[in-house]
């Protein structure tokens, strides 16, 4: 399973951050695209919608100066 994230979780995920998931995304291990379809991360959401990164593959070149 996959969720696409917004442009603010795909900075917070590829920081390594939190993100906070919706009732209907899919829990459990997941892949974590961007709005484009390129991997971001593959993370874990728990039964409350908290996801954690499990493994991060970075930002490139775009990534966020904050």
């Amino acid at each position: 399973p996959h969720v696409t994230l917004s442009e603010a979780a795909r900075v917070d995920a590829g920081h390594g951050k939190i993100v906070s998931f919706s009732d209907h995304d899919p829990r459990g291990a997941t892949a974590w695209l961007d709005v484009q379809g390129n991997l971001v991360a593959v993370g874990q959401i728990d039964d409350d919608g908290v996801g954690r990164v499990l493994r991060g593959f970075g930002l490139g070149d775009d990534a966020d100066p904050k």
